[in-house]
């Protein structure tokens, strides 16, 4: 349903491009806020499981919806009022995994976490053109009609397979402490985890402007044809796989937080090397750059900041995805921005950027405390 969202809008429901970003931007917003206070209460003790079964129900009745109707005024109700429920479902899904993982004796848990999330970069490999190819066959209305059957299946396995963590743990602390509940300290009073957010936001913002200013760059500036853009983006998220899982691997032997270091350093040096080329087959194979930012940074970046807030995997984890939809939409606008006074071409510049930004927010910290740890010594 995703991919077709704006087709839809501008084709379906004639909306204007003012109004298309107008629906994405409150889309976000309102997912961004509901996603957090769901993940407060899923740390609380609310059964994740539920919760992402909340998620697939809400995004199967937005789906049906937007079948039927031709009316924006409606779609953009349903878009706040109850696909921003949907939001919630993958950061569950992968707070719960975590949980899961940390439980099993014999589990490498930033393995199963990448392999998962492999499984997505997989998903998003097929589902876009497979929704593209049954827009242009049967249009949105079957399209859409196939999402929420697709969402349905989902909560059946959902609520069949997966285990309910949260509710055992939660039976086995109240047992065992009934009186005793110690206050969690909030994401933005913990200075890591929020230099890290920052990070986060800046170098997903860094990957979506690329991501939205590309086929405009290769179709308007360079005067390629478009199926080059597919073939780019492709290449990139095929190459993401076996680096999400690789890094799974690696990640035992150099830490996570200096394997997103060196990924983003990779972007940074995509994005520069990217403003310099001019052929395309300098392009496809810069794409291996691209995989590894990408590859390191969605996956181990969600692991690293679970890991700093151990009693919050559920905050943890929404806060990372929320941090991926604040730098999309943060993006769009720059977009906009930089069409209207520079050139698609200036984008490369400002992505290397912000990766280099976000790169200053990943290393600060950790020179900070390695600096306040040395500073009794030198005294």
């Amino acid at each position: 349903m995703v991919p077709l969202l704006s087709l839809y809008l501008s084709e379906a429901l004639n909306a204007e491009p003012l109004m298309v970003s107008l629906f994405l931007g409150l889309s976000l917003t309102s997912g961004v806020l509901v996603s957090q206070h769901l993940a407060k209460l899923s740390d609380k003790g609310v059964s994740r499981k539920k919760l992402i079964a909340t998620g697939l129900f809400c995004s199967m009745i937005a789906s049906s919806v937007f079948a039927i109707t031709r009316e924006y005024y409606v779609a953009i109700a349903v878009s706040v009022l109850v696909l921003s429920f949907s939001a919630v479902t993958l950061p569950q899904v992968f707070a719960l995994i975590r949980e899961y993982a940390d439980q099993q004796k014999d589990t490498d848990t930033t393995l199963m976490m990448t392999s998962t999330r492999a499984c997505i970069a997989l998903a998003w490999v097929c589902g876009p053109p497979l929704a593209f190819i049954c827009h242009d066959a049967y249009g949105f209305n079957v399209t859409f009609f196939i999402s929420a059957f697709i969402s349905l299946m989902t909560i059946v396995l959902a609520l069949t397979m997966l285990p309910d963590m949260r509710v055992k743990q939660d039976a086995a602390a109240t047992t065992e402490n009934s009186q005793t509940e110690v206050p969690l300290t909030p994401w933005y009073k913990i200075p890591a985890v929020l230099f890290f957010s920052v990070a986060v936001l800046l170098m997903f913002f860094a990957n979506n402007l690329y991501l939205i200013s590309m086929p405009l760059y290769m179709t308007q500036e360079m005067g390629e044809s478009s199926s080059w853009v597919g073939k780019l983006f492709g290449l990139a998220a095929f190459m993401e796989i076996p680096i999400m899982i690789g890094g799974g691997y690696l990640v035992k032997y150099f830490g996570a937080r200096r394997m997103v270091a060196f990924g983003v350093m990779s972007g940074m040096l995509f994005f520069l090397s990217m403003s310099q080329t001019t052929e395309i087959w300098q392009m496809l194979v810069l794409q291996v750059l691209n995989g590894i930012y990408i590859g390191t940074t969605a996956t181990l970046g969600m692991v690293l900041l679970q890991d700093m807030m151990p009693k919050q995997r559920g905050v943890a984890t929404t806060l990372f995805s929320n941090g991926i939809q604040l730098g999309n939409l943060t993006a769009s606008l720059a977009l906009g921005v930089i069409g209207e006074f520079v050139n698609y071409h200036f984008a490369f510049y400002l992505c290397a950027g912000a990766a280099m930004l976000s790169l200053a927010f990943i290393v600060i910290p950790t020179l900070l405390t390695k600096r306040k740890n040395l500073a009794p010594i030198t005294q």
